[in-house]
C-alpha cells in the first residue's frame, strides 16, 4: 500500500476545512444582512442614510475576508436589496423611489464601495488561504526533511560503523591518489590517526621495494573500470616498519565524483607461514633425496642378497636332491622301504625349498622391476593361459568364459605374472570339482573398471580373507592343495604398482572371486 506524503495529507485536510468555512460563510452572510436590515429599519427615522453605508461595507468586507469570494458576493447582493428595503416600502418600485427621493447617488456609492470591498477582501482572503496552505506545506516539508535527515544520519552512522568494523583496511583516494578517508583498520595498520592519513600520499605508505612506476598502469586500469588485485609492500610512516599486504582496487562514484577504494589486507603472517612451508619442503626434499639414496643402496644390497640366495643356497639344495636321487637309484637294494621313504621326503623338501626360493626371488623382482606400460588385450592373454592349463590336464572337464575386448594399459610381463597366479589358483582350487567353472570379465563400478576372476572351487573362510595377500599365509594345507603362499602377495604388489587395488570374496566349498582394478577410469 502506498503511503501519502504528509504534505498532501495537510493540503487535503485544509481543502476540506475550506469547504466547510464556505458553507458557514454563506449562512453567516445571510444572517448578518438580515440583522443589519432589521436594525436599519428600526433606526431609519433617527439616522441619515450615510450612516447605513459603512456598516454594510464593513459587513461585506468582513464576510469576504473571513469566508471568501462566494459568501462576500452573497452579502453584497443581499446588501443591495437591503438598502432598497430600508429606504423604500416596496421592492419593485424601489429604484424609482430612490431616484425620486434623491438618494441614488448614495446608492451608487454604496454599490461601488461594497463591490470594491468584496473584491479586495476576497483577494486578501485568497492570499491568506494560499499563505496558510504554503505555510502548512512548508511545515510538512520541514518535518519530512527533519525525519529524512534523521534517517540519513542514522544510516550514515550505521554505514560508518560497518566501515570501521571491516577486517580489511579501507582507503578512499581521489583519482590523483590523495587519501580522503580511511577506516579504523587502515589507521591501525599504518599507525596514524584520521587527520594524519589525509595528509599522506600513496608513496608515503609504500615500502622501499614497491616501485611507483609499476603502480601507475594498475591505477589507470582501475580508473577505466577494471578491478585490480595484487600484492604490495606497505610501510608505517612513523617508524618505517614495512609489511606485506594484498590490495584490491576498484573505482566508485561517491558524492558525484570518481573515487578509488583500496582494500588492504595484512598478509605478513601468511607470507611467513609460506616461507616456513617452503623451508620445510626444501628440508623434506633433502630428506627424501637422502632416504631415496639409502633405499637405492638397500635395493642394491637386496639384489646382491638375492643373487647370493640364488646361487649359494641352490647349490646345497641341488646337492641334497642329487645325492638323494643317486641313493634311490644306486643303492635301492641296500635300503629298506622306510629308508627309501625318508629319501623321497628329503627330495620333496629340497625341491619345495627350491620352489620357495624361486617365488621369493620372483616377488623381489616384481617389486623392483621397471615398468613399461602399453595397451594389452587382457582377454587374449587370459585365454592363452587357460588354454595352457587345459593342455596340461586334458582329462578335466572345464566350462570357461572369458569376456572379449578387455583392453588395458599395463606392463605385459607383470600382468602375465599376475594372471598366471590368479588363474592358476582358480585352476588349482577347482581340481576336485566334477566340472571346473571359471569366469573372467569386467564391470564398471562408480568411476572405475573392475576386473574379476570367479571359480566354483574350494573357496575360503571369509573371516580370514585379509590374510590371503600376506606372504606365506595359507588357508589350505599342503596335502590339500600344494603351494608356497607367495602367489597372491606377488599379485597384490603388481596390482598396486599399476595404481590399482585387489580384494576377494568367497565361502568354504562355494568358490571364490577375485576383483582388481588397474587405475583406469570407467568409460
Amino acid at each position: 500500500m502506498n503511503e501519502q506524503s504528509p504534505v498532501f495529507n495537510t493540503v487535503e485536510s485544509d481543502n476540506a476545512a475550506s469547504a466547510g468555512r464556505w458553507v458557514i460563510g454563506y449562512i453567516i452572510a445571510v444572517v448578518l444582512v438580515v440583522l443589519l436590515t432589521a436594525s436599519g429599519l428600526l433606526i431609519k427615522p433617527f439616522a441619515p442614510i450615510v450612516s447605513f453605508r459603512s456598516p454594510y461595507i464593513l459587513l461585506v468586507g468582513a464576510v469576504a475576508y473571513f469566508y471568501g469570494r462566494g459568501p462576500g458576493a452573497l452579502a453584497f447582493l443581499l446588501g443591495m436589496f437591503s438598502f432598497i428595503a430600508i429606504y423604500t416600502p416596496l421592492i419593485f418600485p424601489g429604484i424609482t423611489t430612490i431616484y425620486a427621493e434623491g438618494i441614488w447617488i448614495e446608492y451608487i456609492v454604496f454599490i461601488i464601495t461594497s463591490m470594491v470591498a468584496t473584491i479586495a477582501m476576497s483577494s486578501l482572503h485568497d492570499s491568506k488561504i494560499r499563505i496558510a496552505e504554503r505555510s502548512a506545506q512548508l511545515e510538512a516539508e520541514i518535518r519530512e526533511r527533519k525525519r529524512t535527515g534523521g534517517e540519513l544520519r542514522e544510516s550514515e552512522t550505521a554505514l560508518r560503523t560497518i566501515f570501521n568494523s571491516v577486517y580489511d583496511g579501507i582507503l578512499l583516494h581521489t583519482i590523483d591518489g590523495s587519501i580522503i578517508d580511511a577506516n579504523a583498520r587502515a589507521l591501525e595498520l599504518y599507525g596514524v590517526d584520521i587527520d594524519e592519513i589525509k595528509n599522506l600520499s600513496i608513496s608515503d605508505i609504500s615500502g622501499a621495494e614497491t616501485p611507483m612506476d609499476w603502480l601507475r598502469p594498475i591505477w589507470d586500469r582501475t580508473l577505466e573500470g577494471e578491478h585490480q588485485f595484487f600484492e604490495w609492500k606497505a610501510k608505517r610512516p612513523h617508524d618505517g616498519h614495512e609489511f606485506d599486504v594484498e590490495v584490491y582496487l576498484r573505482r566508485l562514484r561517491i558524492s558525484g565524483r570518481d573515487t578509488i577504494m583500496a582494500n588492504v589486507r595484512d598478509i605478513t603472517e601468511r607470507k611467513r607461514a609460506d616461507a616456513e612451508i617452503k623451508a620445510l619442503n626444501a628440508g623434506l626434499e633433502q630428506r627424501v633425496a637422502a632416504r631415496t639414496s639409502e633405499l637405492e643402496a638397500t635395493n642394491k644390497e637386496l639384489e646382491a642378497f638375492s643373487y647370493s640366495v640364488s646361487h649359494d643356497l641352490r647349490a646345497p639344495l641341488r646337492a641334497i636332491d642329487g645325492f638323494s636321487s643317486t641313493l634311490l637309484k644306486d643303492y635301492k637294494d641296500s635300503i629298506d622301504e622306510k629308508g627309501r621313504d625318508y629319501l623321497h621326503r628329503v627330495r620333496n623338501a629340497a625341491q619345495r625349498m627350491g620352489q620357495l626360493i624361486d617365488d621369493i626371488l620372483g616377488l623381489s623382482r616384481a617389486i623392483r622391476a621397471e615398468m613399461h606400460l602399453q595397451r594389452i588385450d587382457m582377454s587374449a592373454m587370459a585365454q592363452e593361459i587357460l588354454d595352457e592349463f587345459r593342455r596340461s590336464s586334458p582329462e578335466r572337464k572345464a566350462e570357461i568364459t572369458v569376456e572379449e575386448g578387455m583392453i588395458v594399459n599395463a606392463d605385459a610381463h607383470l600382468l602375465r605374472i599376475a594372471l598366471d597366479n590368479l588363474l592358476g589358483n582358480a585352476w588349482k582350487f577347482t581340481s576336485k570339482r566334477h566340472i571346473t567353472r571359471i569366469d573372467v570379465g569386467v564391470v564398471e563400478q562408480d568411476v572405475e573398471r573392475v576386473y574379476y576372476i570367479r571359480d566354483n572351487g574350494a573357496g575360503f573362510n571369509a573371516e580370514y580373507k585379509d590374510k590371503l595377500f600376506s606372504p606365506f599365509q595359507r588357508l589350505h594345507t599342503e596335502s590339500e592343495f600344494p603351494g608356497t603362499g607367495i602367489g597372491l602377495a606377488l599379485v597384490q604388489r603388481i596390482i598396486r604398482r599399476h595404481g590399482g587395488r585387489i580384494w576377494a570374496e568367497g565361502a568354504v566349498d562355494q568358490g571364490a572371486a577375485f576383483y582388481f582394478t588397474l587405475g583406469e577410469a570407467a568409460k
